[in-house]
């Protein structure tokens, strides 16, 4: 009788996913298509600084021999989908890393990686009854292999999409798709800009961040309703975030993997800034600011208009990702990425009926309730101080 292969090898905590390091880079250069959330210096800086457990964080190695094929990076929290909290494992995710995956380059493995996964984490599951895939975009190597799996010991349900423009596109084609009113909009707020005194846009790369760029993205992004005045929720309000985002403007220098700061300034003053991280040809905007003084100018619009005209000037560009579905995002007509989260069983006596009572907390019911809701969000008006702007959450 012949056996499996696949074997999973568990390296643990910071030192286990530097212990990784040259695995995970040769496998990051494989992938058919890479991003921000497959990056070695990103999982780095989420494990150092947004992670609220790195102790107890799990780095799964798929092996066949003595190569390592796929890694499944695990962290330990909490999941709030039925009315009692279970402690689960999942793939690292943080309201601002909202999108996360395995590390799998090739479709073989993938059909390996969740079975063995679950097989090993059912043999040391600590206390844990889940495991917690997603959101993940249906490009996802999980995916191949959640099918292997037996129906009854897993469940996924859809997220919210994730936006974005074919860079490969004419940017003139992009712009033809959106309405008249909001097409002559933009280019209203583009002409008045462009006619203030000392208007200029600003792109910063490597040591021009580290000089000045990001401390003028910050600024700007808590000068309105994000700062204390506001919401509270500016990334300078908060330590780890702040540690978070200058751990990645400080590692991701290579030259087709770095962030990039675009600004819009106006006499020496930035009134509207996006912090953006590329990774080979796709293009992410992370977060956006903008200075209120200057809302009724639409700096945000502006800035993202000139940042899809760069990305598809750009041959090497072939996304422009928008990360999130805000609903300033929508006026622009961008491209729909599906996401989807899978939860899969990892005790065996009790897996039917938790993984039938997660199916059914979001099921046709909850799905109705949320589009009733989009759809009275729809019906109202918004506040006039976002209606020109493009501020993500």
């Amino acid at each position: 009788m012949s056996t499996s292969p696949w074997r999973i090898v568990e390296h643990r905590g910071r030192a286990g996913l530097q212990r990784l390091e040259a695995d995970w880079r040769a496998l990051y250069v494989a992938l058919p298509h890479r991003s921000r959330y497959h990056a070695f210096e990103a999982q780095l800086a989420y494990l150092d600084h947004l992670c609220d457990t790195p102790e107890l964080a799990r780095y799964l190695a798929l092996t066949e021999g003595r190569r390592v094929r796929a890694i499944c990076p695990l962290v330990a929290r909490d999941d709030t989908s039925l009315r009692y909290p279970l402690h689960v494992w999942a793939l690292p995710w943080h309201p601002h890393w909202t999108i996360t995956d395995v590390l799998c380059p090739d479709a073989e493995a993938a059909a390996a990686l969740v079975p063995a996964a679950v097989r090993f984490l059912r043999a040391s599951m600590d206390g844990r009854r889940l495991l917690v895939l997603g959101p993940l975009p249906q490009a996802s190597a999980v995916w191949h292999g959640l099918q292997n799996m037996s129906r009854c010991s897993w469940s996924t349900h859809a997220t919210e999409v994730s936006h974005c423009f074919d860079c490969q596109k004419p940017y003139d084609e992009l712009m033809a798709r959106l309405s008249k009113h909001f097409r002559r909009n933009v280019r209203s707020h583009c002409n008045k800009i462009a006619r203030l005194e000392g208007a200029r846009f600003a792109t910063a790369v490597g040591e021009d961040i580290l000089e000045g760029a990001l401390e003028a993205f910050l600024s700007v992004e808590a000068s309105g309703w994000k700062g204390q005045g506001g919401t509270g929720s500016a990334i300078s309000l908060y330590p780890r975030l702040t540690a978070f985002y200058r751990a990645l403007v400080a590692t991701m220098v290579g030259p087709e993997d770095h962030c990039e700061i675009n600004s819009l300034w106006v006499d020496d003053r930035c009134v509207a800034a996006q912090f953006c991280v590329r990774t080979g040809p796709d293009y992410a905007i992370l977060k956006i600011g903008y200075d209120q003084d200057y809302a009724r100018l639409g700096p945000g619009q502006v800035l993202l208009n000139k940042t899809l005209e760069r990305c598809c000037a750009d041959p090497a560009i072939k996304r422009l990702d928008l990360v999130t579905d805000t609903p300033w995002s929508r006026d622009w007509q961008p491209e729909t990425i599906p996401m989807r989260q899978a939860h899969l069983a990892l005790g065996r006596v009790a897996a039917p009926p938790l993984v039938g009572l997660i199916g059914a907390r979001y099921g046709a019911a909850r799905r109705a309730v949320r589009a009733l809701r989009a759809a009275n969000a729809r019906r109202q008006k918004p506040p006039r101080a976002h209606k020109s702007t493009t501020e993500s959450s």
